[in-house]
């Protein structure tokens, strides 16, 4: 098996490359303290890097799928051995074992805590960006319209009933009135109640659930959830108490951040006009007292539950004097 020079510090994915596209077993060693043997296996079917290490009885099962590490003696010699055969990754393979060697010689640190470190790394560079999913999107279009209804009642102060972000039990508050939006884009009112408490209303007032059905817009129409935060901060106007909350409250508490904008283009149209229909004894619901009628002692084993409800025909649509009324 050959040695091949090093002609830099480190081969370039293309040098390296040509190793394997040769298919005959090889060694590309990066001398230091300790040498760093990369190496190509016959017909290029595993690649990987050899390191001198301290012999331990440290377990070496790998956590990665596509990564096999093992501790092995080349020459006498014990070596931490960390390798692939899964082709379709060996270019990022190559620049993984690139930054774990530079971590060995250059900055002192042990093999196995450099393969560690190099693994936090890349797993903090890889992180996914923490994205509203599509149905919190459209939970959050549907209580930005429902906001935007309550500033042309109240102007300013209309954020302060927006209770939903700060972990309470409905999404609005107004006076003796709760409010609890369920937005979708199913052309029947169908919502998901997901859980025992979602439709009790707090002890003296009145709980409403707030029913928005959306579609999509097609072209050159309708508006985004970008569309629908903006208009909220024209709302409110520049520098001020309530805009400031209402900027804290989407990033803090919900989880919209604006460098994310990119992710919340798709526009919608409402499907139908919103409807308030009352939770009340007409409210097709599942309540915990309803649940210990039927189970009796066995209903304090329930410690929750998630259905489906169908609102069509109930309640108010926007527009009626029912629903101006409730909204009043």
């Amino acid at each position: 098996m050959k040695t091949h020079p090093k002609p830099g510090r480190h081969w370039t994915w293309e040098q390296f490359n040509t190793l394997i596209r040769r298919g005959i077993p090889a060694i590309h060693r990066i001398s230091g303290d300790p040498d760093a043997d990369f190496f190509v296996d016959d017909s290029g079917i595993r690649i990987g890097i050899r390191i001198q290490m301290d012999r331990t009885s440290e377990s070496f099962e790998s956590p990665f799928k596509e990564i096999q590490i093992n501790q092995v003696v080349k020459r006498k010699i014990t070596c931490l051995e960390i390798s692939t055969s899964s082709q379709q990754f060996y270019q990022d393979f190559y620049s993984f074992l690139v930054t774990l060697t530079d971590k060995v010689q250059l900055e002192g640190l042990p093999p196995l805590a450099a393969l560690k470190e190099t693994h936090e790394g890349w797993k903090e560079l890889l992180r996914p960006k923490i994205i509203l999913s599509e149905d919190q999107q459209l939970g959050l279009m549907g209580e930005l319209l429902v906001l935007q209804r309550i500033f042309q009642k109240l102007g300013k102060d209309a954020i302060d009933s927006w209770t939903g972000p700060l972990r309470e039990p409905h999404d609005f508050r107004l006076g003796q009135k709760e409010f609890e939006v369920k937005a979708t884009r199913n052309v029947q009112r169908i919502h998901i109640i997901s859980s025992i408490e979602q439709l009790v209303p707090s002890p003296g007032r009145y709980l409403y659930l707030v029913s928005v059905q959306f579609a999509p817009a097609g072209a050159n129409a309708g508006d985004s959830l970008v569309d629908m935060v903006q208009n909220i901060r024209r709302l409110l106007g520049g520098k001020n108490e309530s805009h400031a909350k209402f900027n804290r409250l989407l990033r803090e508490n919900v989880g919209y951040l604006d460098e994310h904008e990119a992710f919340y283009s798709v526009k919608y149209i409402l499907r139908t006009k919103p409807s308030l229909v009352s939770v009340d004894v007409n409210c097709p619901k599942l309540t915990r007292e309803q649940i210990t009628l039927i189970l009796g002692e066995k209903a304090n084993r329930i410690n929750d539950l998630q259905y489906r409800v169908n609102l069509d025909g109930l309640g108010f649509e926007d527009g009626t004097s029912g629903f101006n009324k409730i909204l009043s």
